[in-house]
């Protein structure tokens, strides 16, 4: 796997992934010095894309602030980036499900109150008849 810059440098990775603004980068045999100078460049760290031969790019926008960097046995090095700004892609995705969920709560309160309706409207009937 390889990551690409915003600013044209590359990097050969072992994974990457992303959940709840931050983004986590493992790496083989790095130098924590490079590390810090390549991670701490907020222009290239604007725009970070993954690529792995056959299967489509993942590009993460706005992981701009360095969090940590640490150190495993075996030479496994591993990067954490916080997003300082979601992406307008992802507040759209974001805005979307929310007003999805906000109209399906509704939907369902519109429900649940013509059952209610349906069922005054039956004893208001039987009330009548009898």
């Amino acid at each position: 796997m390889e990551l690409n810059f915003n600013n044209g440098k590359k990097l050969e990775i072992t994974s990457s992934a992303a959940g709840s603004g931050i983004l986590t980068i493992r790496m083989l045999q790095q130098n924590i010095d490079d590390l810090q100078k390549i991670f701490s460049d907020e222009l290239g760290t604007k725009v970070i894309t993954v690529h792995e031969d056959g299967k489509e790019d993942i590009a993460y926008e706005n992981y701009t602030q360095l969090s940590r960097i640490s150190v495993y046995t075996g030479g496994i090095y591993e990067v954490e980036l916080r997003q300082k700004e979601a992406s307008t892609d992802t507040k759209i995705a974001d805005n979307t499900a929310q007003l999805t969920e906000t109209q399906e709560a509704i939907a369902d309160i519109y429900a649940r109150l013509d059952a209610i309706d349906d069922q005054l409207a039956a004893k208001n009937e039987k009330e009548v008849t009898a």
